[in-house]
């Protein structure tokens, strides 16, 4: 054999070796970012995120909580999901208390919704807003609105509110 074809054949063997090793890395999944809000009763809620490959912001300013009657957040997570493919509605989930009869008109505790920013300088990043009511005071009851989902009673154990293969919401409710 020549010089030239060796050099053709190792070159040859090399790109199989690269189309077979990021083929090997391309079937392993990533795994989802991982959105924790823990509002504990004892404190400002805690916010856990792993896996935010461009980072995360937290927001906790008056356009998302009146600090009279409730607490709550906004997390960004840049860069993903810029599309808006993620919960394109924006709805969310109410948790409710459930000593409260079920007809009652204001009987959820906490809210957590996904939505995008778009607003005037946004670029569609993900967000993951979550409200808690202070204690005595209630949002509508999720049975009684469109746009958000009955997510059970409120409890201090961790609900899983959203998961697929971007992203996985859990939050843990300040129980009443």
């Amino acid at each position: 054999m020549r010089k030239s074809q060796v050099a053709i054949a190792f070159s040859g063997l090399a790109a199989v070796a690269l189309i077979f090793s990021s083929s090997l890395m391309a079937a392993k999944p990533a795994k989802p970012i991982l959105v924790r809000i823990d509002d504990t009763p004892d404190g400002p809620p805690k916010i856990t995120v792993k896996g935010a490959p461009d980072g995360y912001d937290v927001y906790t300013g008056l356009e998302v909580a009146n600090p009279d009657i409730e607490d709550g957040g906004l997390i960004t997570l840049f860069g993903v999901d810029q599309g808006g493919l993620i919960n394109p509605s924006g709805s969310g989930w109410r948790f409710v208390d459930a000593t409260l009869p079920s007809d009652t008109v204001f009987n959820a505790t906490d809210i957590v919704w996904i939505d995008h920013d778009f607003l005037l300088f946004g670029d569609g990043d993900l967000q993951i807003g979550f409200n808690t009511r202070e204690d005595g005071l209630y949002y509508r009851n999720p049975d009684l609105v469109d746009f958000d989902d009955n997510a059970g009673p409120a409890t201090n154990k961790w609900v899983t509110v959203y998961a697929d293969a971007t992203i996985v919401v859990e939050f843990k409710s300040r129980t009443p």
